[in-house]
């Protein structure tokens, strides 16, 4: 079984396992976010002290009522991130080599996530300045491993909205699509938590498969960032019939 983790405050994730994505706000955590009820009740609380930037959070009071979590593109507006990205995938070639061997791909990536609010309930999405350091080798070599960098062009997707969503239809970036924003369909109180089908296109040497699989977004707690009320998103995503994509190209992948 694969699970994809992922561990975010709203804009600021973790996703474990697969991939790690970390977007750091150059201006405020959440911006652009409507918050029903104004959380006053504040106290200092170390939770993310060096799991996402080197300052302190602020654990606030719940709210009474369900909250229903989404950006506000009433206005045009820019929402600018750090984007941080790293993947790591593991792959057994026993099938197709003499010499059997595991060979692991980590890359690194680096650059700037822009939102720009439309002013019409959407938002289109640029990253740019991307810069990606990518290593492949054998697991049991501690030396001689390739290194390359790679200068990514700008990507732009338009038509975000405000929930999140976007209507792309099914390819290969809806995955990516899906973990950067996974705001709950509903109003959720802290411990609560929604379920989701999910069907998303798995490339695999250039082969693409379509895999099923659920996602489940929890709110776990509320807190305070640079004077912005942040609801904590925890979301596990799990395409476990990937096995089946292994078994049609007798590779084995660690995800």
């Amino acid at each position: 079984m694969s699970i994809l983790k992922i561990k975010n405050i709203l804009s600021l994730f973790t996703f474990k396992v697969f991939f790690i994505f970390i977007l750091l706000p150059y201006i405020y955590c959440c911006s652009g976010l409507k918050v029903q009820e104004d959380l006053s009740t504040i106290q200092k609380n170390s939770t993310y002290l060096n799991e996402i930037d080197n300052e302190y959070y602020y654990v606030v009071k719940n709210p009474q009522n369900a909250q229903l979590l989404r950006w506000d593109f009433s206005n045009e507006k820019k929402y600018i991130y750090k984007y941080l990205k790293k993947s790591i995938t593991s792959k057994h070639t026993d099938d197709l080599v003499r010499n059997p061997n595991d060979y692991l791909t980590i890359m690194h990536s680096d650059g700037i996530l822009v939102v720009n609010s439309q002013g019409d309930q959407t938002a289109d999405l640029v990253l740019k300045d991307m810069e990606t350091v990518v290593k492949t080798g054998s697991e049991k070599r501690e030396s001689g491993n390739r290194a390359m960098e790679i200068q990514a062009p700008t990507m732009v997707i338009q038509g975000m909205k405000e929930d999140g969503r976007m209507n792309i239809g099914l390819n290969t970036q809806e995955l990516f699509l899906k973990i950067l924003f996974p705001i709950p369909s509903k109003a959720l109180k802290v411990g609560e938590h929604v379920n989701v089908d999910e069907t998303i296109l798995f490339n695999v040497n250039g082969n693409n498969f379509t895999v099923t699989g659920k996602s489940k977004i929890a709110l776990t707690k509320y807190v305070k960032i640079r004077n912005r009320f942040c609801a904590r998103l925890e979301t596990d995503i799990d395409i476990s019939n990937i096995i089946a994509v292994q078994n049609k190209l007798k590779i084995k992948y660690c995800l």
